[in-house]
């Protein structure tokens, strides 16, 4: 944890124990300028902490999101190798989630978990999830992959979906996976730019006119995870209707991912920025929220 929301939810929703591991740093801050590398990261991989989850809680299944949502993060080759052969040492199944795998920033690489296991002589041991509808915006057509290299595994997986018909996308999704993938690279080539301009902004305009939030630059995606601690506001109480929640929902008038619900209490004075969106929309939603936080503070010192 922190980790996406419908994720955690599908664990317990296929009747499944979901046990956690945290893996988030209680700092965030913004490097000294744009051209800098990405921060150090938020997340950290405690292996020592995960080979002992695995054996006291007698763990079946990893549930593997990289890139990290919502934190942002970039898993390295190195990290991966070592989560695939904790992995294998203890017969766990790698379900890796690589959704935000084509939107990584400031020239950083993706490496997928697949070859990792590959590495280690794993292959059997890793399912891959992904979709382009997070990329090219195409998640209105439902339409999305799963990769099983092993016979058995693939079988196990056909025998629940296929009398169903879900194994195969429709005739709209498959053309539209189709045309991302052979015709979008000068598209997302031009998109990852935007998306970097945009944190970029975000960045600028946050330290200048809200310096009590903190904003963490993420390694992928379009998504920003901001460290809201400094304004005061109570995010634990009620969960996702804390202050902090309804301070940006009904003062700012956002509606922005809350950390409660990614991680509970300890990533609760976080909130996550989506950020793919045109520069009009980005502007009007900061400007709502210097204006909320500047009441805030004029109220503060009455």
């Amino acid at each position: 944890l922190p980790l996406y929301v419908p994720l955690q939810d599908l664990v317990v929703g296929a009747g499944r124990r979901l046990v956690t591991l945290r893996s988030c740093k209680d700092a965030a801050g913004s490097p000294a300028s744009a051209a800098a590398p990405p921060p150090a990261p938020l997340a950290e991989l405690d292996l020592v902490e995960m080979r002992n989850v695995f054996k006291a809680e007698e763990v079946k299944a990893l549930i593997w999101c990289s890139p990290h949502n919502p934190i942002g993060r970039v898993w390295s080759w190195d990290e991966q190798v070592a989560v695939a052969e904790l992995c294998k040492e203890h017969g766990v199944m790698i379900i890796s989630d690589e959704i935000h795998a084509d939107l990584t920033l400031w020239g950083l690489k993706h490496s997928p978990m697949a070859l990792c296991c590959s590495a280690v002589g794993y292959e059997a041991g890793v399912v891959t999830t992904s979709s382009p509808g997070k990329t090219w915006n195409l998640a209105g057509l439902h339409c999305g992959f799963v990769v099983i290299s092993d016979a058995e595994k693939r079988a196990q997986y056909l025998a629940v979906v296929e009398h169903a018909y879900l194994h195969f996308g429709s005739a709209f999704a498959t053309a539209g996976m189709t045309a991302a993938y052979q015709h979008g690279e000068q598209w997302l080539g031009r998109l990852l730019q935007f998306i970097q301009s945009n944190v970029i902004e975000v960045e600028e305009f946050i330290a200048s006119n809200v310096p009590e939030i903190k904003v963490h630059r993420p390694q992928a995606s379009f998504l920003v995870w901001m460290d809201c601690s400094g304004l005061g506001f109570d995010s634990i109480t009620n969960g996702s209707r804390s202050e902090l929640c309804l301070f940006m929902e009904e003062k700012a008038r956002l509606k922005l991912s809350d950390g409660f619900g990614f991680g509970g209490a300890p990533t609760s004075h976080f909130q996550r920025m989506n950020v793919g969106c045109s520069k009009e929309v980005l502007r009007e939603g900061l400007s709502r929220l210097a204006s909320a936080v500047a009441v805030h503070r004029r109220q503060a010192t009455v």
